[in-house]
């Protein structure tokens, strides 16, 4: 179980690739304890959204494990004195996908092997998302990473496209170009 300072790691909002990167590097996998906290991730976007401050309209979720259960949850964060942390209130994936969902944010899902896949599918679904098997084969790492810049390319240049044909005209540009 990881520890309150490392349970949620995120990257700053950034308008370019460079900072992102740099982030992505420095990121490992740590403190696996099956089910993964998710739900922790999902409920930081949902209180960035309420601060009012932030238009967030889509998130990519990669993981190779599905959300913590409920009951999970509980025990997980029974287990340590989460008192006066940022976690002391327990939340649940299936109410922060239902927050985002009124928010009109879509959570994109990336699964690796099949344990995420059923509810990754879930929260994509229910949010407008799409959800993508992005398994890796050593011989096919380029198709995965394209994968990834291709959907989240096409997501933003259609979230700032004006009206409909702006945002077919930017996504049919990126496709031509890339």
């Amino acid at each position: 179980n990881a520890p309150a300072q490392k349970l949620l790691q995120m990257s700053e909002w950034v308008s370019s690739s460079e900072p992102l990167l740099k982030f992505m590097e420095d990121v490992k996998p740590e403190y696996g304890w099956g089910n993964e906290a998710i739900e922790v991730g999902l409920a930081y976007v949902n209180e960035q959204l309420a601060v009012g401050d932030r238009k967030i309209s889509q998130i990519l979720l990669i993981g190779d494990m599905p959300p913590n259960t409920d009951n999970e949850v509980q025990r997980k964060r029974g287990d340590r004195n989460w008192k006066d942390t940022r976690f002391e209130t327990r939340t649940y994936y299936k109410a922060e996908v239902s927050r985002l969902t009124n928010r009109k944010v879509s959570v994109h899902s990336f699964y690796v092997g099949s344990d995420a896949r059923e509810t990754f599918t879930e929260m994509s679904t229910a949010t407008g998302g799409e959800c993508t098997d992005l398994t890796i084969v050593r011989s096919d790492q380029a198709s995965a990473s394209q994968l990834l810049t291709d959907l989240f390319c096409t997501k933003v240049l259609a979230d700032i496209g004006e009206d409909q044909y702006e945002k077919a005209r930017l996504v049919d540009a990126y496709k031509t170009a890339f």
